[in-house]
């Protein structure tokens, strides 16, 4: 037996000496390099990719938008740590002791809104502005026992009694009108929004984002831009909460901090509640920037995860039940999104809904104020305040509602190409499934909802229309009035 497989061998190094020109086959089978790879092999260059930029997902946005839900108390300090889990640990006291503090100057934050009346007083009315103290330059100092006598009365002109300095006058609040529509309701909303964002968040541990990232850079084709797209959606959203934060140092430089604090003489109390309202507001802002953040990266989430299903379908790479089960995944995400947090979204929605109307029809009505900016450097300030503060609060209104708008036509166009499948046919299907398919994926409701309402582009782009065309209507028929011969 061994001697045939030695005579069969010899006979095919013959045959290769003949045809390779004196070769050997032993010295073909030495310089050929052969490399046998399987499917794994294939894609584990794809999959440490993947595993690279999720970790840069979670670094870049995840991580920086806890680090932020900890900042407006809806995820405690060291949650991660092991002795977080302890009954007695030094991080549950902090956390205890911050949380008190948060609602502290969260609260004090909106009363010093409603006291400042920032958003409807005339920052340069003579009736708000409280006149400084002057000395009486005809006044002569003698010498001896006058020159004391009238030295004390000069000081005492200028700066009060200590008996009277601690009088709390805010001059700004008793001119501030519509309290109730501009200031009540839209911090009780916002309240409402922080608290339910601590319920959901923080006592029933309901943070979703993180599992749905992971979840979508499993199945879909292009992490990098899911990765950019979240990193997109985070800096302009911290950028709206700094500018916010901004807009109110602005505010602040340009009215009378003697009327707005309520501190007539006491310059130290005065930048202490100036220092703590920009806090107060830093703190408000992000709160914002964090809700609109969560409900903004579920729903572009959503969208990536239902086009890769879209992709597959159309490529014919996966049966249809399994089609079937993402479909039904992604209905279950969209659901929990718009039972939790899009109810905090929709509290601050109308919160910077209500502000943007009571701030566009400020600024209507101090378009007077640009006949005279050039002679006078504050009030083009204050005419700035006045066109920077609509367009930020309108901002945030706007974002959620292209996002969710976005999402709902991308979910109108699957349901669109899914037809295709009863038209053309799906390898290894029956007629049967593919009608089962066509009517599963034509009943499923995949709807963004905002305001309990399913938000559609073309709603969006009519509702604008109408908005535009009633302040048009009320402008020029002086329901607004604006005091200028230019609108």
């Amino acid at each position: 037996m061994r001697g045939n497989c030695d005579d069969r061998v010899n006979e095919l190094e013959d045959t290769v000496k003949s045809r390779n020109s004196g070769s050997s086959f032993i010295d073909i089978l030495d310089s050929t390099n052969i490399e046998i790879r399987d499917q794994s092999s294939l894609q584990e260059d794809h999959g440490c990719s993947t595993a690279s930029l999720l970790l840069k997902c979670k670094r870049q946005v995840i991580y920086p938008y806890f680090c932020i839900l900890c900042l407006v108390a809806w995820r405690p300090f060291g949650s991660q740590s092991m002795s977080y889990r302890q009954r007695c640990s030094l991080w549950k006291v902090v956390n205890i002791i911050y949380t008190v503090l948060f609602f502290c100057l969260i609260i004090f934050t909106y009363a010093s809104h409603l006291i400042s009346c920032n958003r409807g007083i005339d920052t340069h009315n003579p009736k708000t502005s409280i006149a400084p103290h002057r000395m009486n330059t005809n006044l002569v100092v003698q010498t001896g026992a006058s020159s004391l006598t009238k030295g004390q009365n000069i000081s005492s002109s200028i700066v009060p009694p200590a008996t009277t300095s601690g009088v709390w006058k805010p001059a700004a609040f008793k001119h501030c009108k519509h309290l109730l529509t501009e200031y009540v309701v839209p911090e009780l909303l916002h309240f409402m929004a922080v608290l339910t964002g601590i319920y959901l968040f923080r006592i029933q541990d309901n943070e979703d984002l993180n599992a749905l990232v992971e979840k979508v850079f499993l199945l879909s084709s292009i992490p990098k831009k899911i990765v950019s797209r979240l990193r997109f959606f985070f800096l302009s959203l911290v950028m709206l909460a700094i500018a916010e934060s901004a807009i109110q140092i602005l505010y602040l430089h340009v009215v009378d901090l003697a009327s707005v604090t309520g501190f007539k003489d006491d310059s130290r109390s005065q930048w202490t509640v100036v220092s703590f309202m920009i806090l107060g507001v830093f703190v408000e802002a992000f709160v914002t920037a964090v809700t609109l953040m969560s409900f903004c990266a579920q729903c572009e989430l959503l969208t990536f995860y239902l086009y890769d299903i879209c992709q597959t379908m159309e490529e014919k790479t996966k049966d249809l039940s399994a089609l079937m089960k993402d479909v039904m995944d992604a209905k279950k995400t969209l659901s929990k999104m718009n039972g939790k947090i899009s109810i905090i979204a929709s509290l601050i929605v109308l919160c910077y809904l209500k502000i943007t109307v009571a701030e566009v029809i400020n600024m209507m009505t101090s378009i007077n104020m640009m006949t005279s900016i050039k002679h006078d450097p504050k009030k083009a300030l204050a005419l700035l305040h006045k066109l920077l503060a609509p367009l930020l609060s309108f901002s945030f209104v706007m974002i959620p509602f292209i996002v969710a708008a976005r999402f709902n036509a991308v979910a109108q166009n699957f349901k669109q190409k899914s037809l295709n499948v009863r038209v053309f046919g799906y390898p290894s299907a029956t007629q049967l499934d593919q009608d089962s398919f066509i009517l599963f994926t034509q009943g499923v409701e995949m709807k963004a909802k905002l305001m309990l309402m399913p938000i559609h582009g073309s709603y969006v782009s009519a509702t604008m229309i109408v908005i535009m065309f009633g302040l048009l209507i009320m402008i020029q028929s002086d329901v607004i009035p604006t005091n200028t011969k230019y609108l």
